[in-house]
């Protein structure tokens, strides 16, 4: 894994629409074993667009998005509970107080907490965010 990828705060995920079209998002995340990890809502578009096609491509951003540093293109898995709560702690550690409590939060950034959530929040269930694994193609 490229070395300005793996220190950086923040990286550009992006994701392919069905027309092929490109989608970015700038998430947190962390390397394990040549895999970069990362977290996130389970029913975002992202989280769709990757269950369709894996493919994305990774790039050390800015948290508005702004890319530098070379893009290294991947294929995305989502992980089961165990991986999640794996990705979770290791973010805790790399973000610090800021990592621990984001994932500790129990509902999507944006506030809007749906019945489902509520649901799994309140029965310690917590599937509302899933671990996303990304391994990236020989250079």
């Amino acid at each position: 894994m490229a070395e300005d990828i793996s220190r950086a705060h923040y990286v550009l995920l992006t994701t392919y629409r069905r027309d092929g079209t490109p989608v970015g998002t700038p998430v947190w995340a962390v390397e394990d074993s040549g895999r970069l990890l990362l977290w996130t809502e389970t029913d975002s578009f992202k989280v769709r667009r990757i269950r369709r096609d894996p493919t994305v491509s990774v790039r050390p951003c800015t948290f508005r998005g702004v890319v530098y540093g070379q893009a290294r293109r991947g294929r995305a898995e989502l992980l089961d509970r165990a991986g999640t709560d794996r990705v979770r702690k290791m973010l805790a550690r790399k973000y610090g107080i800021w990592g621990r409590l984001a994932v500790r939060w129990p509902w999507p950034s944006y506030f809007r907490p749906s019945r489902r959530l509520i649901r799994d929040v309140v029965t310690g269930n917590r599937p509302a965010t899933v671990g996303i694994a990304i391994s990236f193609d020989p250079m």
